[in-house]
This record gives structure tokens, sequence and C-alpha cells, in this order.
């Protein structure tokens, strides 16, 4: 058994790959080459998101080489393995994202491992390895939903490939050199892709990205047929004022009966994070989404998250994931601990119109 580790980042230029034309010159990231973490190749978590409690009880992206193979294991040292591998570039121009890996599934339906682009879309396989779909879960540009047949389970403990390649306006997802699926893209967009083996004992050969142009950019930058406009706009640091928060995240759309768009999500004020003191909020447009009103709190729980990062996974009450449902009410998931996971479902109307301060937990409301 031998262990190595990577200390460089393996980036050049290379002529004629991922079947790009020839006679363009291609930029190459290798996060994982003959069994070999590039660490310098991921976007790693910084200092400061370290000192998270969450961090605890994870460690990130560990494992060792092991005959020409990187193995991820489940947990290192008591720690469980984050084993998110997200690449430190993004793709411009034509582009392969090429994956060699090998699972043997012995736990269940599991999520893991997929291929992400953006944040969230994910390409995923059934629970016995056999069928691939692409989940489009708060994926961050315009991508086409599909499910495919595998040509043999990638949980069969062999090495199998995953292929996402960009060809002008053309995406292609293959496994096993068998092609899936077909669709438009923005050929300007740049494509953040990853492999993403959180919870799941892999064993990887490769992770390569190869593209006419590499970029350091990780959100997407699409075209639109639509006006695209902010609607909530983090202010990337710590605010409990009315109408900020450091970022917003997990949004929702909904219309009422009478027309009114309700736009909702959750304003983390303290930071980005999963944990801290987090508060569901709307804000309204009754012009079509020409205009939007004020920030309206429609759930504060007092910092009663706050808790849990100061002392995670040793309760606390209050946190919750908010959705917007077609009557224009909310559902809320409120979470009275974090070790139990217990939950409720909590259902609300939004709050009237006028607002000026962060309530306490609201009741029901009427929405005109």
């Amino acid at each position: 058994m031998k262990s190595n580790i990577a200390t460089s980042l393996l980036l050049w230029t290379a002529i004629g790959s991922a079947g790009l034309s020839s006679a363009n010159a291609a930029e190459e990231l290798d996060v994982v080459r003959d069994g070999v973490l590039i660490k310098e190749a991921l976007k790693w978590p910084d200092e400061e998101n370290l000192k998270h409690p969450f961090w605890n009880d994870w460690i990130n992206c560990a494992g060792e080489t092991v005959d020409g193979l990187f193995v991820v294991p489940k947990t290192v040292g008591g720690k469980k393995n984050h084993a998110r591998f997200v690449a430190a570039k993004s793709a411009l121009g034509d582009c392969e994202f090429k994956l060699v890996f090998s699972y043997t599934h012995s736990d269940g339906p599991n999520k893991f491992p997929n291929v992400c682009i953006g944040s969230r879309g994910c390409l995923r396989f059934s629970g016995d390895g056999k069928q691939v779909w692409m989940s489009l879960r708060k994926v961050p540009l315009p991508v086409q939903g599909f499910s495919a047949p595998c040509p043999a389970s990638v949980y069969d403990g062999k090495l199998h490939s995953v292929v996402v390649k960009r060809v002008g306006d053309m995406l292609s997802f293959y496994c096993d050199d068998k092609k899936l699926n077909e669709q438009p893209i923005d050929p300007d967009a740049n494509l953040h892709i990853w492999f993403d083996s959180l919870t799941a004992a892999t064993k990887i050969k490769s992770i390569r990205l190869t593209a006419e142009k590499l970029s350091d950019k990780l959100e997407p930058a699409y075209k639109s047929a639509a006006t695209v406009e902010e609607i909530f706009v983090g202010s990337k640091g710590p605010s409990r004022e009315y109408g900020k928060a450091a970022a917003y995240r997990i949004p929702a759309l909904a219309v009422s009966t009478k027309g009114t768009i309700l736009a909702f999500a959750e304003a983390r004020r303290l930071d980005g994070g999963d944990i801290g003191d987090i508060d569901a909020v709307l804000r309204r447009s009754e012009d079509n989404g020409k205009t939007w009103g004020p920030e309206i709190v429609v759930w504060d729980d007092e910092g009663k998250t706050w808790p849990w990062k100061l002392e995670y996974y040793q309760g606390g009450s209050g946190y919750s994931d908010v959705t917007a449902l077609p009557d224009g009410r909310v559902a809320g998931w409120p979470c009275s601990s974090r070790r139990t996971a217990s939950t409720s479902l909590a259902s609300r109307s939004s709050p009237p119109r006028r607002q000026h301060h962060r309530p306490k937990r609201r009741k029901t409301t009427n929405e005109p």
C-alpha cells in the first residue's frame, strides 16, 4: 500500500484534447491524476470557514493513493469525510469534464456519488447504479432534465467513466462512452463541473477538466431571453439590520390568487452557513415583477438558531427551510434538534403588505 501526496497544480496547455478541434489550444485542470489528489486544483475552504464548528465533525476531501486509485473513505480519525471535489476553475468554450471512478454500492439508495454542474445541478445514479438522471434542484443555469439507462451498473466495483462535454452550443453526457443525452447550451456560459462523493466510499482514478480556456469565475454567467433581476442581494458581511443579510439562500417563488408574485428566501444574517441567525423573508411584486416591495420577515425565531453556531449538534430549535406553496402560503420545517433531526410542518400565509419591524414567530395572516 502506497500513499502519495501531490504538491503542485497540473495545469498546462494541450492540443487536441476532450474532443476539441486539434486546431485549438486547450487548458487542462487535473483534480485527480493517476490516483493522486491535486489539492491546489480544488476550491478549498478558507481559513475563516475552517474555524466554523461544522469542521469539528468533518474533514475535507481526505483519502490516500492505493494502487493508482485515490481511495475515499467515509470517515477519517472519527470525522466524516466531506468528499466534495469542487474544482477551482470553470470552463469556457468547448470543454470536457471526465471522471473515472469505481464504487461498490452497499448502503441502499444514495444520492451520492454524482457529477455536479454549478452548485446543485446533479447527474445522479439510481440505487442500483443502472440508471442516471439529471436533477435540476437549484440548478444555476438552464439545463434540461433527462433520464437514461447506463451501459452497466456503475456500482459494480469496476472502473467507469462519466463525461460531460460541450462542443459549440451543444452539451452532451456520456457514461462508459455511451451518449446519454444531448441538449442545447449557451456556448458562452462558463461551466463549473465537479465530482461529489459525499458519504460514498469511492475510488477515483482521474478527474480532469479540459477547456479552450479555464476561468476563476465559478458562478455561471449565461445569456437569458428575459431580463435578469436580483431580488435578494447579500451584503457578504454580518448584519441584523432589517432588509439586510450576509447572504440569502433557498429561494422560492409563488403567485397569489390575485396575481401578486411572492419571492421567498432565507435571510442568513451573520454569514452564508446553514447554521446561524436565519429568518424567512419575503418580497412582493404587484406589477408582474417590474418592481419589488421591501423585504418582509415572515419567520423570526428570535435568534434561537444561533446556539447551533456555538455548539454544533448540541440541540437548539427554530431552524427552518422555507418553501412557497402554490396557494401563496409558506411551508417551513423547523427542527427542534439537529442531532435527532425531528421536524414538524408549519404552514402560514404571507404577512400583510406593510411591516417595518422584525416580528416574533407570526401566526397565519391573509395575502391579498
